[in-house]
């Protein structure tokens, strides 16, 4: 078993984030350091980052399982992605200083802007960017690289590293700190 992030995230990311990075679906060994995109989350990821400072892996990274959202249905979902946490940034760390959070985002929300653009004329990444950069929302951005599809592995396969109870198949929080079977993780081609 290894430590891990466990977090939710939207399908037309992941699907963009597969079709359009490159490398970012080939074997780990062979997946060069590149692909990197942002996202937000309304929690502040404390132990995350700690663990990311404290024991990453030799890549300086650490394992972050991603269960899919799916817009239209309730429905829990195994998990279908592995990627790299490389970086964990809180908007408090940019304090009152709403420019300087805007041009680091600016960078990193690269992925959110072709795919709002790539929906056709909206105005949906407008009200999507003032959100993502409003000093009010969103507790932490975290950054992963070489996102890779896998073999689904239920919810109950991940132990939560506080108390080593696994995560029940009906598990709706978005964020978590787990331990995975690194030995049944499969890479879909």
């Amino acid at each position: 078993m290894q430590k891990c992030i466990y977090t939710t995230n939207h399908k037309n990311f992941l699907a963009y984030m597969l079709a359009n990075c490159p490398h970012a679906h080939c074997p780990p060994d062979e997946t060069p350091p590149t692909s990197l995109a942002c996202f937000r989350s309304n929690r502040e990821w404390v132990t995350a980052k700690a663990l990311l400072r404290k024991e990453p892996d030799e890549s300086g990274t650490l394992p972050i399982l991603i269960r899919e959202i799916k817009d239209d249905s309730e429905l829990i979902l195994p998990i279908e992605f592995l990627a790299e946490l490389v970086e964990v940034k809180f908007a408090s760390e940019f304090a009152t200083d709403s420019e300087r959070k805007k041009k680091w985002l600016e960078d990193k929300f690269w992925l959110q802007e072709r795919v709002y653009e790539g929906k056709g004329p909206s105005d949906d990444w407008d009200a999507e960017r003032e959100i993502a950069y409003s000093l009010e929302n969103g507790k932490t951005y975290y950054i992963i690289r070489n996102l890779r599809k896998i073999e689904p592995l239920p919810l109950v396969e991940l132990k939560k590293v506080l108390g080593g109870t696994p995560l029940s198949p009906e598990y709706s929080r978005s964020y978590s700190i787990c331990e995975y079977p690194d030995k049944k993780i499969v890479y879909k081609a």
